[in-house]
């Protein structure tokens, strides 16, 4: 659920979590919203320090899309949030070309607070609903492999999952193809979606 933004005044006291924070390396406290300005509540939020960016610190937004991570290593640090109930993916399929040049990035230096970070997590993403089916219309639960290509980027993009499925997909020109074993390879058009679009395709299985 998305509920207005409400940002404090200026003058506003830092809040007891943030007091406490001083007394830590370091911390930041931000806000979650979309690309209509709207507070995004209960968004994962994960942070990652530069000089070990295997390392995931996670913190959860709360109602009003507010968010605080304590005690982080000094240094740079990149932030992304998702919430996939709401269509903000947060994956990092490269499918979505998630790079650490689209995050939020923040220098954290000793026992100061970043108080104002605000992380847009822009539009709605399009949802992409597969259903493999028999000759019959009947549906089929057996293991696939996706394959995507994407028109601005080179290479393709590979997952393996199981029928039926369903994932968000970015708003950008793409095809994909499906391998199940033991039966011929499926091909999709070229497909364009809107922010927000639901597209529902029946995978139709023929036998080799």
């Amino acid at each position: 659920m998305r509920t207005p933004l409400l940002l404090p005044p200026a003058s506003l006291k830092l809040s007891t979590g943030a007091r406490i924070a001083l007394q830590l390396p370091g911390s930041i406290q931000g806000t979650v919203i979309d690309d209509a300005g709207m507070a995004v509540s209960k968004a994962l939020v994960y942070a990652f320090p530069e000089q070990v960016t295997s390392r995931q610190i996670q913190a959860t937004a709360d109602q009003q899309g507010r968010f605080v991570f304590k005690g982080l290593p000094t240094g740079r640090v990149y932030l992304v949030a998702f919430r996939k109930s709401d269509a903000f993916a947060g994956n990092f399929f490269a499918f979505f070309n998630h790079t650490f040049q689209n995050f939020s990035s923040i220098e954290v230096k000793t026992g100061r607070v970043f108080p104002d970070v605000v992380i847009n997590l822009g539009h709605n993403l399009p949802r992409l609903t597969i259903d493999l089916v028999d000759e019959n219309g009947t549906s089929v639960r057996r293991p696939m492999a996706m394959v995507f290509t994407r028109d601005d980027m080179p290479g393709d993009y590979r997952q393996a999952t199981a029928g039926p499925y369903s994932m968000l997909v970015p708003c950008v020109p793409f095809m994909f193809s499906v391998e199940v074993e033991g039966c011929q390879l499926w091909r999709s058009e070229r497909i364009v979606l809107q922010p927000g679009e639901t597209l529902e395709i029946p995978v139709k299985l023929q036998m080799k």
